[in-house]
């Protein structure tokens, strides 16, 4: 990491980037697209997180900005409204936590912090009672990624912020309970993806560093290529043969700034493709692919030298051709 770039408060790490699966493959000529306004959320926010739900909405929990409030409030998205509402607080405030639907439908919220001290708490949000519950605590408390495996299971990769070396555990739906799944090849600390392969593995992609793969099967890490040519701050990996996976914003480690930019990463060729810039230059925000196939790009950071939380929210469609 560059000397002298201006870190982030250390919850809210590893939520640098919006990364989404764009599900409609997308020749490189149709690449640019658009982005325009939509409804703001209720509460200004960043470092939290963004949940598709069955039903279309989209679950914003948590974060907190700026220092010290950390958030337990909760709200919902409707697209076709482009309407934020109030939704049911969780259980705890926190902010750098994860958040994975379900094959129930529910989403697990876990671990992050509060601006003191690292969480190992989770709970689960019921869509059907608009409801938070607590559910069994992670063995080490933190943030990091969290990815919904193949058998219905959720493989949690903690990174260095949260615990060194970085370990890993996995959560049991059915048992409520976490368990562990060993350590990391790479102690990370900021940017990390994790996408579900076709073959259902796992794809860890930690900006600056190595990359690996985790397999269900064996229970191990092993390496895999270095990805190179995106930003630190705001990267993106893919299935292979999939469609695209959208990149936007992030902390522009040598234009010394926030980006507006955007980009289109293609896995059938390895190759990153530019778009149409946001509305707004943004950081620590989230991006959610919505059913239409567009995707709603939310709150984060914004400002010049001086960084404030945004509750302004637009919407990227990768049909609608150049902005």
């Amino acid at each position: 990491m560059t000397a002298g770039r201006k870190r982030p408060p250390f919850w809210s790490t590893g939520l640098v980037s919006a990364l989404l699966f764009l599900g409609s493959p997308i020749a490189p000529a149709q690449s640019p697209g658009t982005f325009t306004p939509t409804g703001s959320m209720i509460t200004s926010r960043t470092g939290y997180t963004a949940t598709l739900l069955p039903n279309g909405k989209v679950l914003i929990a948590g974060g907190g900005y700026p220092s010290p409030t950390v958030l337990a409030s909760a709200e919902l998205y409707d697209p076709a409204s482009g309407i934020f509402t109030p939704t049911g607080d969780m259980t705890t405030g926190r902010a750098g936590h994860t958040a994975t639907l379900l094959p129930n439908g529910k989403v697990l919220i876990a671990g992050g912090s509060t601006n003191t001290s690292a969480l190992a708490s989770a709970e689960l949000y019921d869509p059907s009672t608009d409801k938070f519950s607590a559910t069994g605590n992670m063995a080490h408390a933190g943030g990091g990624t969290a990815v919904l495996l193949a058998n219905g299971t959720v493989l949690m990769a903690h990174d260095l912020v949260a615990l060194s070396p970085a370990t890993a555990e996995i959560y049991d739906p059915v048992t409520g309970t976490f368990s562990s799944a060993g350590n990391q090849l790479v102690e990370w600390s900021g940017t990390q993806q994790a996408p579900l392969l076709a073959d259902g593995r796992v794809l860890l992609v930690i900006c600056c560093t190595a990359e690996q793969v985790y397999d269900p099967a064996s229970g191990t890490f092993a390496f895999t290529g270095a990805m190179t040519g995106v930003f630190e701050d705001g990267f993106a990996s893919a299935m292979p043969a999939t469609g695209k996976f959208l990149v936007t914003g992030g902390y522009a480690e040598e234009g010394g700034g926030i980006s507006a930019g955007a980009c289109l990463y293609d896995s059938t060729t390895g190759t990153f493709v530019a778009t149409g810039n946001m509305n707004t230059a943004r950081y620590y925000h989230t991006g959610t692919a919505l059913g239409d196939g567009t995707v709603l790009v939310a709150g984060g950071q914004v400002g010049t030298r001086v960084y404030t939380a945004t509750a302004s929210a637009e919407i990227y469609d990768p049909a609608a051709g150049t902005i």
